[in-house]
């Protein structure tokens, strides 16, 4: 079953997708992607393909695609209004994600 439900999904994704890998973690389907604009863009068609397959499908930048985390925070730092208070900035490499502890989330 398992096997079948990746392949659909490989199957479903569009040709310029440029996934590097699909896995299951527990109960989600988690794609990573060397491309900038299908990661940037994808919700419409990967909801789209959750929904036909009854699964959670999370997408995620493969690493070769991410910023060094040093260079990041400073982009991000000067990006982010000095009003906004940024008290923290936390990266979670293996989600390629970042959180940014602030006094004012709403201008960040």
């Amino acid at each position: 079953m398992s096997t079948t439900l990746l392949k659909e999904l490989e199957e479903s994704l569009p040709k310029d997708a440029q996934v590097t890998e699909i896995k299951f973690e527990a109960s989600e389907l988690v794609l990573y992607t060397k491309n900038k604009e299908f990661f940037r863009d994808c919700e419409t068609v990967i909801k789209e393909i959750g929904g036909r397959l009854k699964k959670r499908i999370e997408v995620r930048p493969d690493p070769s695609i991410t910023t060094d985390p040093e260079e990041a925070a400073k982009a991000i730092k000067i990006m982010v209004p000095e009003e906004a208070g940024i008290q923290e900035i936390y990266f979670e490499p293996e989600l390629g994600k970042v959180v940014i502890g602030c006094l004012k989330p709403g201008l960040v």
